[in-house]
């Protein structure tokens, strides 16, 4: 079994200015002046669609993160229960869910706006690890922007250096400057987790 570990958040798409019924004109956003904006989320996060996607293929597949009890949290976990990704590592907890809003210009090019702060993915404390992993898991991987935010970078960081010796580590650093914009800060934690990533 592979166990996917980090991000788990909603994609929130905001609908292009082309769109019918949304202003095309001087460029305030490209959006409804009516003070309405068309959304549509859609889950994600680097992590969980590596989940996502190995179990598609067949490949037994479990996935760890601190997981929000709000709506968006909950759809999530079901999301993952019927892709078949086992989720009975996920921590919960009454923090939100990350949201990532993208905004799409007239070209379809994204802009990324996160929302993490006080969220339930990157609030993931040392204490909350699991004791002990299943011997099925023979693969870690974890990544994206929760390996460089406090505390689940440093847990992430304390669960692969405690089992680096009994599974394969895989890393996918994913680097966000938008959510982490301290360039040292990025490159310390890439340093340290590929240092222990085979």
């Amino acid at each position: 079994m592979i166990l996917s570990c980090g991000d788990a958040l909603y994609d929130v798409f905001m609908a292009p200015r082309s769109e019918p019924g949304l202003d095309s004109g001087s460029g305030e956003a490209g959006y409804l002046k009516t003070g309405s904006i068309a959304l549509d989320a859609r889950i994600g996060g680097s992590p969980l669609n590596v989940g996502v996607a190995l179990s598609r293929l067949g490949q037994p597949t479990g996935f760890f993160a601190k997981v929000s009890t709000d709506p968006f949290g909950q759809n999530l976990l079901a999301h993952l229960e019927t892709e078949g990704v086992e989720t009975d590592l996920c921590v919960r907890t009454a923090m939100p869910t990350t949201l990532a809003v993208v905004a799409l210009d007239a070209k379809g090019v994204p802009t990324y706006s996160f929302y993490t702060n006080g969220t339930a993915d990157r609030s993931l404390e040392p204490a909350e690890l699991p004791a002990r992993l299943p011997d099925a898991i023979r693969v870690i991987h974890i990544g994206s922007y929760a390996t460089a935010l406090e505390p689940t970078a440093g847990s992430l960081e304390a669960l692969v250096r405690r089992e680096r010796g009994r599974r394969f580590i895989s890393y996918d650093p994913n680097v966000r400057p938008s959510i982490v914009p301290d360039p040292d800060l990025w490159r310390a934690r890439v340093a340290a987790l590929s240092a222990q990533a085979h």
